[in-house]
């Protein structure tokens, strides 16, 4: 029965290498894409930021404390989109990272479809690796979201920060 089933695993096997080298293609591409449209977005955001900046300089030329006001409001827009870009960044590096990973994962799963010399021993090797696969991609997951959370607050928090700067010295005018 062995060597019955010996082409079938090979078969099995090398559809599985294929696909796994596909998958990973596929997702460096993606994440290449993202990591590309993200700086595109940062970039764009930066320029509406320095054309605020000039907007607010010319309209409120006569009102030095409103065009202080717009500046350091534009300021704290600005250095939260750095946050949340650097928080991409960081988001698509573990993209990333778990792509590379499955690959790795993915050879040595097919070392070990390799060695197998019955169905049930490739059954056995095949939901192994599915296993491995899944914990994998719950454990990044879960690192994406604590990752993409960390930013999130950091952003909220710099704007807080400004908000009560803000209404500071608006007592003081006061």
């Amino acid at each position: 029965m062995a060597d019955k089933d010996t082409p079938i695993i090979k078969d099995a096997v090398e559809g599985m290498a294929k696909t796994a080298e596909r998958g990973a293609a596929a997702t460096r591409r993606a994440a290449d894409a993202a990591a590309g449209t993200a700086q595109a977005g940062l970039d764009t955001a930066e320029r509406a930021t320095e054309q605020f900046r000039r907007i607010f300089g010319l309209m409120v030329d006569g009102d030095e404390a409103a065009a202080q006001q717009a500046q350091q409001n534009l300021e704290t827009i600005a250095q939260c989109n750095r946050v949340l870009f650097d928080g991409m960044q960081a988001v698509w590096r573990e993209w990333l990272g778990l792509a590379q990973d499955t690959v790795h994962r993915n050879m040595a799963g097919v070392d070990a479809l390799m060695k197998c010399r019955s169905l049930p021993d490739l059954y056995a090797a095949q939901s192994e690796l599915m296993k491995d696969e899944i914990g994998m991609l719950l454990s990044r997951g879960a690192r994406m979201s604590t990752l993409s959370a960390q930013f999130a607050d950091d952003a909220m928090r710099r704007i807080d920060e400004h908000n009560k700067a803000a209404a500071r010295a608006a007592k003081r005018a006061a």
